[in-house]
């Protein structure tokens, strides 16, 4: 039905009318035998796929085929449909673009010349009319009318044909990893197996083959051509194949291990001599004297580079920082640095065909040397398999091609849904699988054969050949595979039992079946943690938008005083929730929730909405294997009320902290601040949305822990609107009743935060807790007792109490200390105005941080908070293992090349702000926010803010490398540190404001000496690092010496020209002579950096060429 409603709304919104064959059957629920079953592979939902009994297909057109299968195929394009990243697909729908059969039924109007029952086929991936234009060329993949789908038209400009097993975007028609297949048109899109060609060998001729084949001749590989082929999975090794067939002189692949080592023991022997193996992570990248890809490319083709090159990858994974970045805030949807490497890397007038899948837009690609170099760029495109299957199934028979060599295992279809996640990870050195079925012929000589042990098959035909037993493990799918080695007639081999538990999905998905990609050709995030870097990138500025523009429109309505007092109440409801909850937060994100479930890390997996009933299906299959051992169902299960019951602790931490720190406040505030007019009425609101947000937070760090970004940038968001409108309703209607309310607007403003995050985490908490069955109330948490730990109770050894584990107990005790420093120096300027200064002081200082911070909040924090993550990711072996030889690797070289890039940057901008912003920053304040903020002094503040911009920045920056970094050991050096560096804050605010009473801008001074201190302190640490990893960070080389030197001038020059002193009187005159200044620095600064800039630039365009 699900199908069929799909199809009904395409049509509704404009689908075609050119199809010949009926489509949308992507499942045959309604259009199968009653009461005849079959097994087959069904997507039941994102990140989930399940083997289940559904109908058999019957014929519903006369010229169908139905087709019993013998063979079938996983390909990397698989995933992407795994992953629910195609549109139109539906639960139910199944699987599977590549296979091949024995003919079981045909329609009455079948050509049966062609076609005969009890004769081997092999499927084309695409279905092809065999009479409209492209069909006529053989052009099967474009075929006008077996797609009537008008999205995908929409999206590319034209059609192409429909496809088996892939979506309803491409027709919907159900795949074959199944037992039975339905394949319309069946004359046309069936290629019959001679006797002498076994199906390993045939299956291929489906897709594989023929993609390899036409990436080859459609580029245009000639004798004596040097080929570059990027990406080893099986689309590039039998490229290479091809372009030696046609005569290359020498094939270069570049990708990494373990696929390079595989390509070496499989590639045919006679041509060894002609390869060369190029890891692209022992090479570097981007603008480098070091030597990265394409320079290595020229150094193997006599200096001019390949005559043509492969792209057999992908452009969805980014090697690069600034690709990374503009990927994950949609900037671009595929990077260019592969295609870059490509045409750059060529000889003049070189080829580039294009194979890999790029699905929508990128930025920074090279035109200009694709024009001035004259390279062609090749869309490949999807592979026409009617116009080279007849060719490439002669060159099997006759023993010039040798499909097995890409092949490394052998699974059973029962076995499938397992498969798909240890194929998604490439474990165990998967490159190419053969899936059999019931009615599989014995496997042919030299394929590899199924290899843990089990009992033979109910029927008995199946001996044992080529195995080799091994124990199952107990956490994956355990798949071993010997080499090819003949094998004495066609035996089968014995089946095995195959066990999993739950996958960690860790590699985005590709978009088409004739094209998977290379996922470990670049070092790529997880699919999930780029979406989730751009929705809280997007919430950030949305959501600081949103509140300084309401902000602003509160300016006019509010005073100094009021606004100072407004900072102090916030100030302690962040330290509620910041001692509540935060060391928790990271403890719970950094180490697994139970003893017997641990985690690396989280993943897309958990994003599933299991229902219940396939959930305890699961369970019972999984206890009746393995009796004692947990189920992936149980440990998720137990994990997931694991952590609801830790986010619990908050809730009684923030109760005793809210009650703790709002009675000292009231105990010690000033007798002036106590008169304002509903202060201890807005002290008990603020406490108390404080702890109605912490209620949030057993849903929220279980969000976390499954990267449910999207939960947090919708709750976060709604929370964040409410707030404005609230707080500045609020203050409108008791302007306009004259009625002074003083703080009260802030603390109504705040309880609507509370309660909107509250309600939206608990309404997307309840659907979470019902499909996988734990409860958002704490629960004592059971474990297995074939899990617990020996000698003891593991439930008791483990969890206290039987609801909190203690492991992450401990940690977040350990970071409590470090926690209370950070917040009292990220606080401390806040606590000592108001220990030090009058409330109108207050609320000078706090205008000019809302203002002068502006930037920080919108720019420094997000590209901090992304290359925390990248240089996490990228750095994840190196912070605790020293490299045994001299040379740093090039995971540091790019570390230190990325890190120096942003703070050269950094330093750019500061120079920019430190020369025209303190004279700029009044009058801008003066028209903005009116005149009576700057008479208190305000605009003088802001201005002495624009210094302490730069050390805010580089602060940032160093110690994001830091925290990717640091051991735990040397994360508590530098809490001690901290708390040395809060007592030279604490005394330069006592110099600054009280014995020489500067104000608001003594405050901003002390604050620069804290974050200089801080800076200093990590990038010592920094410098340590990189020199344990064999290589030098020299901070001297960042500092723009003419740039800093013109910046300095600038400020001379507009100081002496005594600008400030209109900057009331006459703010927008005073702003167009800073201006008139500011434009010949500009043009300076980008004079002096040309050759930085223009090698940022290149970066950004994914730039291999050597700097010269």
């Amino acid at each position: 039905m699900a199908a069929q409603a799909a199809y009904a709304a395409e049509k509704a919104i404009g689908h075609g009318d050119n199809a010949v064959t009926q489509q949308d059957v992507a499942d045959y629920s309604e259009t199968g035998k009653a009461g005849q079953t079959m097994k087959a592979l069904v997507w039941q939902g994102k990140n989930k796929v399940e083997m289940v009994d559904v109908p058999r297909p019957k014929i519903l057109e006369d010229r169908d085929v139905i087709l019993k299968v013998t063979g079938s195929t996983v390909c990397g394009s698989d995933l992407h449909l795994l992953h629910g990243a195609i549109i139109q697909m539906s639960k139910g729908d199944i699987l599977g673009h590549e296979f091949c059969g024995i003919v079981d039924e045909v329609g009455s109007g079948v050509n049966k010349d062609k076609i005969k029952v009890g004769k081997r086929y092999v499927a084309s991936f695409q279905i092809a009319c065999g009479d409209c234009f492209f069909c006529k060329q053989k052009l099967s993949s474009q075929c006008e009318k077996t797609n009537s789908n008008t999205t995908e038209r929409a999206m590319y400009g034209g059609r192409t044909a429909g496809m088996f097993g892939y979506a309803h975007f491409t027709g919907g028609f159900a795949g074959g990893q199944a037992e039975y297949v339905r394949v319309p048109l069946g004359d046309v899109n069936l290629l019959e197996i001679p006797d002498d060609v076994p199906d390993e060998k045939a299956l291929y001729l489906s897709d594989v083959l023929a993609t390899s084949y036409n990436c080859v001749k459609d580029t245009a590989v000639y004798p004596g051509d040097e080929v570059a082929i990027f990406g080893a999975g099986p689309i590039g090794q039998m490229c290479g194949v091809f372009a030696l067939q046609e005569g290359a002189s020498k094939v270069i692949f570049v990708d990494t291990e373990p696929r390079l080592s595989f390509i070496k023991e499989h590639f045919p022997t006679q041509h060894q001599d002609k390869m060369e193996l190029v890891d692209f992570k022992k090479l570097s990248h981007g603008v480098t004297s070091a030597e990265t890809v394409v320079s290595r490319l020229k150094e193997l083709c006599g200096g001019r580079g390949p005559d043509a090159a492969l792209e057999c990858a992908a452009g969805e994974y980014a090697k690069g920082w600034m690709h990374w970045l503009e990927m994950a805030t949609g900037a671009e949807t595929d990077t260019s640095e592969i295609i870059n490497e490509m045409v750059e890397g060529v000889r003049n007038y070189g080829r580039c065909g294009v194979t890999g899948i790029y699905v929508g837009y990128t930025n920074h690609f090279n035109v200009g040397s694709l024009m001035q170099r004259g390279i062609r760029l090749i869309g490949n495109g999807q592979a026409p398999v009617h116009k080279y299957w007849e060719e490439l199934l002669e060159m099997i028979r006759r023993g010039e091609l040798d499909p097995l060599q890409m092949v490394s295992h052998r699974v059973r279809l029962e076995d499938l849904d397992k498969v798909y996640y240890k194929f998604e990870k490439r474990e165990d050195g998967m490159q190419k699988v053969f899936v059999e079925t019931r009615f599989s012929l014995p496997a042919a000589k030299g394929s590899p054969s199924l290899t843990t042990g089990s009992p033979p098959a109910p029927d008995g035909q199946n001996g044992a050949a080529n195995c080799t037993g091994v124990e199952p493990l107990s956490s994956n799918l355990e798949l071993h595979c010997s080499p090819p080695i003949p094998i004495s007639g066609r035996q089968r081999p014995p089946h095995q039992t195959i066990t999993t538990a739950s996958p960690h999905l860790t590699a985005p998905p590709l978009p088409s079946p004739s094209h998977p990609a290379s996922p470990s050709l670049t070092m790529a995030p997880q699919a999930s943690m780029v979406r989730g870097a751009s929705l809280l990138i997007l919430l950030q500025l949305l959501s600081r938008l949103a509140t300084f523009l309401a902000n602003q429109l509160l300016l006019r309505f509010l005073t100094a005083p009021l606004l100072g007092l407004a900072t102090q109440l916030e100030v302690y409801y962040l330290s509620v929730l910041f001692f509540a909850r935060e060391s928790l937060r990271v403890a719970i994100q950094r180490q697994a929730t139970t003893a017997a479930a641990p985690k690396a890390a989280p993943t897309g997996a958990d994003n599933v909405n299991r229902d219940k009933d396939s959930t305890q299906r699961e369970q019972r299959r999984q206890q009746q294997q393995h009796p004692g051992a947990s189920s992936a169902s149980d440990t998720e299960r137990r994990d997931a009320q694991a952590v609801v019951n830790l986010g619990y602790l908050a809730i009684l931490l923030g109760l005793v902290a809210a009650v703790a720190l709002g009675w000292t406040y009231l105990a010690y505030a000033p007798a002036a601040t106590l008169a304002t007019p509903f202060l201890a009425r807005s002290l008990r609101l603020y406490g108390i949305a404080a702890v109605v947000e912490l209620l949030s937070e057993p849903c929220f760090v279980l969000m976390q822990t499954r990267l449910r970004f999207g939960t947090r940038a919708a709750a976060e968001s709604a929370a964040t609107f409410i707030r404005c409108f609230v707080v500045f309703g609020s203050a409108l209607f008791a302007t306009r009743r004259g009625v002074d309310l003083g703080v009260l607007p802030f603390a109504l403003g705040q309880l609507a935060y509370g309660v909107a995050l509250l309600l939206v985490y608990l309404v997307a908490g309840q659907g979470l807790a019902s499909s996988l069955g734990f409860s958002l109330l704490p629960r004592p948490v059971a474990v297995p007792a074939g899990q617990r730990k020996q000698g003891g109770d593991g439930t008791k050894g483990e969890f206290l109490c039987s609801y909190f584990y203690r492991p992450t107990m401990s940690l977040a005790g350990s970071m409590m200390a470090q926690s209370v420093v950070k917040h009292l120096l990220t606080q401390g300027d806040t606590f000592l105005v108001s220990l030090l200064s009058t409330p109108q002081v207050q609320g000078v200082y706090a205008l000019a941080n809302n203002y002068g911070g502006l930037i920080a909040r919108l720019l420094f924090q997000p590209v901090e908070e992304s290359s925390r993550s990248y240089f996490s990711r990228l750095l994840s072996d190196q912070s605790v293992q020293r490299p045994a030889e001299k040379k740093p690797s090039p995971e540091v070289q790019e570390a230190k090349r990325s890190l120096s890039t942003l703070m050269r940057l950094y330093i750019l901008l500061s120079a920019v702000v430190v020369a025209v912003g303190p004279f700029a920053a009044p009058s801008l304040l003066a028209i903005v926010a009116g005149r009576r903020w700057t008479g208190v002094g305000a605009g003088d503040v802001l201005g002495a803010y624009c210094f302490y911009i730069p050390f805010l920045a580089l602060n940032g920056l160093s110690e994001s490398f830091v925290a990717s970094v640091a051991s735990e050991g040397q994360v508590h050096r530098q809490s001690v540190w901290m708390g040395a560096f809060s007592v030279a804050f604490a005394a330069s605010a006592f110099l600054f404001m009280r014995v020489l009473p500067l104000g608001a801008q003594g405050l901003v001074l002390a604050n620069s000496v804290n974050m200089l201190c801080r800076i200093v302190w990590s990038v010592a640490f920094i410098k340590s690092f990189f020199a344990a990893h064999n290589t030098d960070f020299a901070v001297a080389e960042l500092i723009p010496t003419a740039t800093v030197t013109t910046s300095l001038a600038t400020f001379a020059l507009l100081h002496q020209l005594h600008v400030l002193d209109t900057r009331e009187t006459e703010p927008v005159k005073t702003l167009v002579k800073v201006a008139g200044t500011a434009a010949p620095l500009l043009l300076l600064i980008l004079f002096f950096e040309r050759t930085f800039l223009l090698e940022c630039a290149r970066a950004a365009r994914g730039r291999r060429a050597a700097k010269q």
